[in-house]
């Protein structure tokens, strides 16, 4: 992530980019915090590019996520990058499952940033398809992934990897915020699923 993305969150984080107030009128103002809000929207395409089904929810911040921003605050770390993870439904993953003397998992769908140097094991299906832009006040996760076989998804991560990584955490990346979908994604193979994730803060 860029330094002016990172200052961008540092700053909408603590309210520096408010305009200043007189004190008379902070007294009269109730108190409220600052919020991270995350909006998806979800495109299900063909292979020709026509819409199949579009679907918008909001995520929810984790205790990791707030930890993450807490640790860029106190600039005790950086970041190195995102990801977006696609949660199946059941056994039903797009992108296939695995077996080993405990049961039947599914194989999840992780977008992870160009050159992120991440190695996905094989219970993962990796796309080095995601971005990260900022517009404005907003900051911008666009990705996207496709099916190889009929399946549905439930819902969705997206994981922040800071340096250094909290001590004793066996995984990097860390879940910074996540959701239901209001209803089940349905896939088949070939098809596309695109993925823009919003986060904002007020």
């Amino acid at each position: 992530m860029s330094k002016r993305l990172v200052a961008m969150f540092v700053a909408m984080t603590v309210g520096v980019l408010q305009p200043a107030i007189g004190p008379a009128l902070q007294a009269q103002r109730p108190l409220e915090g600052i919020k991270v809000h995350g909006h998806w929207a979800i495109d299900v395409r063909q292979p020709d590019g026509t819409l199949v089904t579009h679907t918008e929810f909001e995520n929810a911040l984790t205790p990791d996520g707030a930890q993450g921003l807490a640790l860029l605050l106190s600039k005790r770390a950086t970041v190195l990058n995102w990801q977006v993870e696609f949660l199946p439904f059941m056994n039903e993953s797009p992108w296939g499952g695995y077996s080993d003397a405990f049961g039947t998992y599914n194989i999840l769908a992780v977008l992870s940033e160009s050159a992120s140097g991440y190695i996905p094991p094989a219970q993962i299906t990796g796309f080095e398809t995601l971005t990260v832009t900022s517009v404005g006040s907003t900051v911008l996760l666009k990705g996207t992934a496709i099916a190889q076989r009929a399946g549905r998804l439930e819902g969705v991560h997206t994981l922040l990897r800071v340096s250094p990584y909290p001590q004793g955490s066996p995984n990097p990346y860390k879940i910074f915020s996540s959701a239901n979908m209001p209803n089940l994604v349905a896939l088949v193979a070939e098809q596309t699923v695109e993925v823009t994730v919003t986060f904002s803060f007020s």
